[in-house]
């Protein structure tokens, strides 16, 4: 039976992020509904509401808060 002889070595990798900026094209736009079925106004006001709803929340129970301790 014949053998195989391997030398593994490994390599160290390191990573960063950075933020991704882009200028914003009707083109990018097309692509994301053609590739991915979706329509970027809807998800930018989708996403605009659900943070909206979360500083109003937030509001009303600063408020709640208020009306205890000034009680």
């Amino acid at each position: 039976m014949k053998s195989v002889d391997l030398k593994m070595t490994s390599v160290e990798v390191n990573t960063t992020t950075r933020p991704l900026r882009v200028q914003w094209t009707r083109e990018m736009a097309t692509d994301l509904q053609g590739m991915y079925g979706m329509d970027h106004v809807s998800e930018i006001e989708i996403t605009l509401m659900k943070e909206w709803n979360d500083i109003a929340r937030t509001s009303a129970r600063r408020l709640k808060v208020r009306k205890i301790y000034e009680s």
